[in-house]
């Protein structure tokens, strides 16, 4: 079989049971398994071995944490196609995750660094989405999947239903008057044509 072949099985099983992996999640892996991909010149990933994939891992510059999570890509993709019964093999078995990851703490802006950011944007659209960042807590996936429809029809208490979020579970975001001063400030030269609430100019 073909790679395309392999992917387009892998695409259809990783969302079933009995791995009931979510779109997002799917999507994810494909990405990571096309870098690997690449980077082996598109050998077939029935012929891929362990030090293949060690080769690639040490090519690239990750934190242990996304290396966890290119090695869960690749191990869910040979265990899909094991169970699919395509193919008979599996390199990533040898492969160990890194265990206690240590994340780097994270420090949080000052408020005037949060002043001074906002202040030197260089348009609207930016200190629009800068503000709703800084204020509402959302990811930047989030904010720039927004949809003027989903600002237009917030309720009553400035509160956004967000359905695009990491773990795939809504939850409700409160825009305060700060950040709702700020999108209508930049809607007045927003351009038209599209859904999406932030448009790039």
């Amino acid at each position: 079989m073909t790679n395309t072949q392999l992917i387009s099985i892998f695409e259809k099983s990783v969302v079933k049971a009995p791995f009931n992996n979510s779109d997002k999640t799917k999507s994810d892996y494909i990405k990571h398994i096309g870098y690997l991909l690449t980077y082996l010149d598109d050998k077939s990933i029935a012929d891929i071995t362990s030090k293949d994939i060690k080769s690639f891992f040490t090519s690239i510059d990750i934190s242990d944490s996304t290396y966890n999570v290119y090695l869960s890509a690749y191990k869910t993709l040979y265990k899909v196609l094991n169970y699919n019964e395509v193919i008979d093999h599996n390199p990533t078995l040898s492969l160990m995750t890194v265990r206690n990851v240590k994340h780097k703490e994270k420090t949080p802006l000052t408020m005037v660094e949060q002043e001074m950011l906002i202040k030197y944007s260089k348009n609207n659209r930016d200190k629009a989405i800068l503000t709703t960042l800084l204020n509402s807590g959302m990811r930047i996936n989030e904010c720039l999947t927004l949809t003027l429809s989903d600002y237009m029809n917030r309720d009553e208490d400035n509160m956004i239903t967000l359905t695009n979020t990491k773990r795939d579970h809504d939850r409700n975001i409160f825009l305060n008057v700060e950040t709702i001063n700020a999108i209508e400030v930049y809607l007045e030269s927003r351009k038209d044509g599209c859904d999406l609430l932030f448009v790039s100019d």
